[in-house]
């Protein structure tokens, strides 16, 4: 996983599709797509709250069961049909009902173990053990290592997408020699070593990772605004997550 210190969360801010929320919409519902929208939930969502339950002194199986145990008592009560985007972010929203949820938290524990008709979640642990090592610190509360790791895994995954676009485009190995350098604002001699390797000029080198940049911080705000429920709200979790990086 990349660095995520990078100024990531700058500049304007476009009308995004509220993908995530179509999620939790169908999450929420009675029908056959629930489960499936769950996994994706899951799969979107689980590092953070794990890294919560961890931060709460639980042990690494403990930490499993319970953010396994915890999706599959968000649609079992149907708690996600709460999670009304025209009320605030999916974030908060998450948060408050993980720590409603570790109240009971051995009954809970007891109850994943036991499994039921919820698909088990793949809990990817040298994942979740790099970006505890990214957080580093230990006096980080449990809500300011969630709202960290949030950021990290939010970052990470609008750098995937643009991984895959860049392959798409047939320009993967440009991506990847550009892209540690485009995290640390590369100074000249960069830019002309990179010139010399690809057969283009320096000004060309810089126009091109420019419009990378741009396009990485229209990733990391559409990231953002599938999660929350007004323009102003995209504003103030930028806010927040850069806030969160420097904690």
């Amino acid at each position: 996983m990349n660095n995520p210190k990078s100024n990531a969360l700058g500049g304007q801010t476009p009308a995004f599709d509220t993908t995530r929320w179509t999620l939790v919409i169908r999450a929420g519902s009675d029908d056959s797509v629930s489960q499936t929208a769950l996994a994706d939930l899951c799969r979107a969502y689980w590092l953070p709250l794990y890294v919560y339950v961890r931060r709460h002194g639980y042990s690494t199986h403990d930490a499993e069961d319970l953010t396994q145990g915890f999706f599959a008592d968000l649609l079992s009560r149907g708690a996600v049909k709460h999670a009304d985007r025209t009320r605030g972010r999916f974030r908060t929203f998450l948060l408050a009902a993980l720590t409603n949820y570790l109240r009971n938290a051995y009954d809970h524990a007891q109850a994943a173990r036991r499994g039921g008709d919820v698909e088990k979640l793949s809990i990817n642990t040298a994942e979740a053990s790099e970006v505890l090592a990214q957080i580093g610190d230990g006096n980080l509360s449990p809500d300011q290592a969630f709202d960290r790791s949030w950021t990290i895994a939010l970052l990470d995954r609008a750098m995937q997408k643009l991984r895959v676009e860049q392959e798409k485009l047939g320009k993967i190995r440009w991506f990847e020699r550009v892209w540690p350098h485009l995290q640390a604002r590369a100074d000249v001699g960069i830019q002309d070593a990179l010139a010399a390797e690809f057969a283009l000029t320096r000004n060309a080198v810089a126009v091109a990772m420019h419009r990378l940049s741009s396009r990485y911080r229209d990733l990391v705000r559409a990231e953002i605004a599938e999660t929350v429920g007004s323009l102003e709200e995209i504003r103030q979790e930028q806010r927040e997550l850069l806030g969160s990086l420097g904690a």
